[in-house]
């Protein structure tokens, strides 16, 4: 994200902290760099400075994979996460890795010598405006943004690509793709040089801001068919490659990794592809969530199926990704991680 951004988050957070809690933190100077900020509080005899790493999403990051990379920047000790805002569950798993925070509404972990709190539960509707401050409050992402991201994310050409052609391809209209990369420069996830060439500033923030979308927006906006299946049909690739639908999750993660053995099944498919799967694997339509069978979902395509593509018909990395981080399965996330070091690991 852009200095500007980060900064005023920083700087909004660290001014809550110190009014709710009366700490005397104090940001140490940084010049054109983020990664020079850090967080002074005096203790009685002494004082520690803390390193900064903001992220302006943590709720929908992966706690393992976000203590693995910050811990290749300093022990975790030694470090100080700044958020617009972290929910009860993802304090517990902050605290428990001893990760200090703080967040824009007063939640906060901090544990130094005659400094110990944590206090969570505070929500984002609770935000003071004291002073006449306001937090620089991210938009909520529409479906059609989240195309937007995903082609951004997918494509490395796709910035160099006319707004009319950007449109073509996604089916996004033109007015759509303007107003959110402009929000996007905004927010500090994309930039442009001199020379009005756009680059992504820091992809990681991106496509973990598009996986929260994926997983509050696009799984919402179009709900997943749930149905079973008396064997796993999926395991027969001649079968498979029959259907003209998007294979994604387990499958594809499997694919691209050759690591995982699929358990269900999940498919990108229009409604005449899922009554047509239906019909040639004799799926059933699972009534509850704990019926007896194989589980097989059908998500119907938010974008044109080219883009859903990653190689040989199987749905992008991207895509199944996000998809084995909804799930919330233990070994699905730990496969999640595994493809996003192959993929994403930037």
């Amino acid at each position: 994200m852009s200095h500007n951004n980060e900064a005023d988050l920083l700087r909004y957070a660290v001014s809550h902290a110190n009014d709710t809690y009366k700490l005397g933190l104090q940001i140490e100077a940084f010049e054109s760099d983020m990664d020079d900020a850090r967080v002074r509080l005096n203790l009685a005899d002494s004082f520690v400075s803390l390193v900064v790493e903001v992220k302006r999403w943590a709720n929908h990051i992966d706690t393992d994979l976000l203590l693995m990379k910050l811990s290749r920047k300093s022990p975790i000790q030694n470090l100080i996460l700044v958020a617009q805002y972290i929910n009860p569950k993802m304090a517990e798993r902050f605290r428990d890795a001893e990760l200090q925070f703080i967040d824009t509404v007063g939640n906060i972990y901090l544990r130094q010598p005659g400094h110990f709190l944590f206090v969570t539960g505070n929500k984002e509707g609770d935000l003071s405006h004291d002073k006449g401050q306001s937090v620089p409050m991210a938009k909520a992402l529409s479906a059609k943004a989240l195309v937007v991201m995903y082609t951004i994310l997918k494509e490395p050409d796709a910035l160099k690509w006319s707004y009319r052609m950007f449109s073509e391809k996604t089916s996004v209209s033109i007015g759509m793709i303007s107003q959110v990369m402009r929000e996007l420069e905004q927010q500090g996830y994309l930039t442009k040089s001199s020379t009005k060439v756009t680059s992504i500033l820091q992809p990681d923030e991106l496509l973990q801001r598009w996986t929260a979308g994926y997983m509050d927006v696009w799984r919402k906006f179009r709900s997943p068919e749930r149905w079973v299946s008396s064997e796993p049909f999926w395991q027969d690739e001649q079968q498979l490659s029959a259907s003209t639908a998007v294979i994604g999750g387990e499958i594809a993660a499997s694919h691209y990794l050759n690591y995982l053995t699929p358990g269900s099944a999940m498919f990108y498919a229009t409604r005449q592809e899922i009554d047509s799967m239906a019909r040639t694997f004799r799926l059933r339509k699972a009534r509850t969530d704990f019926e007896s069978g194989y589980k097989i979902s059908f998500m119907e395509p938010m974008m044109p199926k080219e883009l859903l593509i990653g190689n040989d018909g199987y749905a992008h990395p991207l895509l199944a990704y996000a998809e084995l981080m909804a799930s919330k399965d233990p070994r699905n996330i730990d496969t999640a991680k595994r493809l996003y070091d192959r993929y994403f690991g930037h």
